[in-house]
């Protein structure tokens, strides 16, 4: 689900939701996220926006598969 901040934390922090895809679909204006855990447990969260989109057609890495029949 679309996060605007890019996570939620609930449940009295038992359960967390990332959304790591900002502005979803050019049109969310969301934030997208991350989270980095370390090995104490201890969780440190980064948010990040969107950046624009290079100059490419729609699926230009696509090689083989599905991806070659809409080329």
């Amino acid at each position: 689900r679309l996060l605007i901040d890019g996570y939620q934390i609930e449940h009295n922090g038992l359960c967390t939701t990332v959304f790591s895809a900002p502005n979803y679909v050019d049109q969310g204006g969301n934030k997208g996220a991350f989270i980095r855990i370390n090995s104490t447990g201890d969780q440190k969260y980064f948010q990040f926006e969107a950046q624009p989109h290079p100059p490419l057609k729609p699926m230009a890495y696509v090689q083989g598969g599905l991806g070659s029949m809409f080329m």
